[in-house]
């Protein structure tokens, strides 16, 4: 039945017509329309605008067996759909962005391009195109930045801030990972994390900590507190309060160390200053190496600025150890230097080492091994040259030679001397010589002229001789064999004694010859 105006209209089935059950307007035109379509075996409830148009402009959702659908301004533009498996959420025309929700996630789309945006699979990842904000107080006002956190901001182009609160990422490409208050200013810039860091400079990385400035030109902190990468390309490992103020410097760690001249270096310790042009300071406490390509270690180890070239070590004494000059290399051990030993017996104690010969070894040489050395081991001094013997020179130029002084013998052609100098060869002696005992002059034999001196008679001398062969106090023969020979000093007193004694013997044989003359005239 149709009424005019506003009516409900039952319409019976009809081949090839879908049967209805519909509430129309005054003009005839459905508002609610439930029906069903003998062809598919489909049956749909339909609720339409009152405005008026073509029925298809009017649909604005429908329930059928694939869902649950809302319409824009045609029947094609589905601005909701709720089917068996999805839900999709559409503009009108297709013009925006659409989301898709069902077995596999959430997706957003762009409607015009057809490109998902993002998506949230089912497994919780997060995968899209464009840009995130996400926490309290955000600003991304960059192209392509992405922020999260809270009060944080990302305004470089292609910048973002991941996490923390109140950082900022105001350079091209920065990056700031979390933390507080840090800044990454610097276009493609780096703050890790930590506390008030600050990445200004170009490619500038800060990794963490607090207080730590990035200045420049790919300068780095790597963590540490209060630490400043001040020279292009420098870098601050860590510790606190240390400064890397010059092109390529670079501080390790320690506390309050400084590395302010290009390429120098800092290894940690505290206080220490390299300044020199590639001077290096490993670490230690208050060393200075001023002086370019210079090093200084240990404890108060000094090297001035004009010192260019300059090793200075120093013990833990408590007192300055400062270099006097350019290229030299300068060790303060109070224990001793060891080589090739760990207890170390004197200033400088050189442990092992081969024996030495004219072909090589030693434990110390000096020279060229290839030509004119002297090489010594631990119980010799040898002078070679070319792998042959060489001429050993000792205080050619002046001054004396003090040898055994507290014991000991010297040997000349022999390797076990028993005596202060045992020469095992011929001597040469060119001028005069002074022979002493025990730094005492041997007692002259000019006793014998004393008044008091027994000359033994020529008679008792002459059986003397006969019986023992030999002149009395005089080493004989039979005393030489024994002893392997004899002392010379002692022997030159014992002869100088009997040509003494010779002198008087002319002298009684002076007087005899006179008195034998004065009978002779007399007869």
């Amino acid at each position: 039945a149709k009424a005019a105006g506003a009516s409900v209209q039952i319409k019976a089935p009809r081949t090839g017509f879908p049967d209805a059950f519909t509430i129309a307007n005054s003009a005839g035109d459905p508002t609610f329309q439930i029906e069903s379509d003998p062809a598919d075996s489909a049956a749909s409830i339909s609720i339409y605008s009152t405005a008026a148009g073509a029925k298809a402009s009017r649909r604005v959702t429908q329930i059928n067996q694939d869902g649950y659908f809302e319409f824009g301004a045609t029947e094609t533009d589905t601005t909701v759909a709720i089917s068996k498996a999805s839900i999709s959420l559409h503009s009108a025309a297709k013009v925006a962005d659409w989301v898709r929700i069902d077995n596999d996630g959430i997706v957003f789309f762009n409607a015009v391009k057809g490109e998902s945006l993002v998506t949230i699979t089912a497994e919780g990842n997060i995968v899209g195109k464009g840009q995130i904000a996400m926490g309290q107080g955000m600003s991304n006002s960059g192209n392509y930045s992405n922020v999260l956190g809270h009060y944080n901001s990302a305004d470089g182009d292609s910048s973002a801030v991941l996490g923390g609160y109140d950082n900022s990422a105001d350079g091209h490409a920065a990056v700031v990972c979390g933390g507080a208050h840090n800044s990454a200013s610097g276009p493609w810039s780096f703050v890790g994390g930590g506390y008030s860091n600050t990445a200004d400079g170009d490619r500038a990385t800060v990794c963490a900590g607090g207080l730590n400035d990035a200045s420049v030109l790919l300068a780095t902190v790597a963590g540490g507190w209060s630490n400043t990468a001040g020279g292009q390309y420098s870098i601050v490992a860590g510790g606190t309060g240390n400064h890397a103020s010059n092109y390529c410097a670079s501080v390790v760690g320690g506390i309050r160390d400084t590395a302010s001249g290009e390429y120098a270096a800092v290894g940690g310790g505290g206080y220490n200053v390299a300044s020199g042009n590639r001077a290096t300071v490993p670490g230690g406490w208050t060393n200075l190496a001023a002086g370019d390509y210079s090093f200084a270690a240990g404890r108060r180890a000094r090297i001035d600025s004009t010192h260019h070239g300059t090793f200075v070590w120093a013990d833990h004494t408590v007192a300055d150890f400062a270099s006097t000059g350019p290229k030299q290399f300068l060790i303060r051990a109070g224990g001793g230097v060891g080589i090739n030993t760990n207890s170390p017996g004197a200033t400088l104690h050189v442990g092992t080492g081969t024996d030495s010969d004219t072909t090589g070894g030693g434990y110390i040489v000096m020279g060229n091994v290839a030509s004119s050395n002297v090489s010594m081991d631990n119980n010799e001094i040898l002078a070679r040259n070319n792998g042959g013997t060489a001429t050993l020179g000792l205080n050619m130029s002046g001054g004396d030679i003090h040898m055994c002084t507290y014991g000991g013998d010297v040997g000349i052609g022999i390797t076990n001397p028993s005596y202060k100098l045992d020469v095992n060869g011929d001597i040469n002696v060119s001028g005069s010589y002074n022979i002493k005992k025990g730094g005492v002059n041997y007692t002259h034999p000019d006793y014998v002229f004393e008044p008091d001196y027994h000359l033994m008679p020529l008679e008792d001398l002459k059986q003397y001789v006969q019986e023992n062969k030999s002149l009395p106090n005089v080493i004989s023969a039979d005393e030489v064999k024994k002893n392997d020979g004899f002392k010379m000093d002692e022997l030159m007193i014992q002869m100088l004694e009997k040509i003494e004694e010779q002198t008087l013997y002319i002298f009684q044989l002076e007087e005899r010859i006179a008195e034998l003359e004065k009978k002779q005239q007399n007869q």
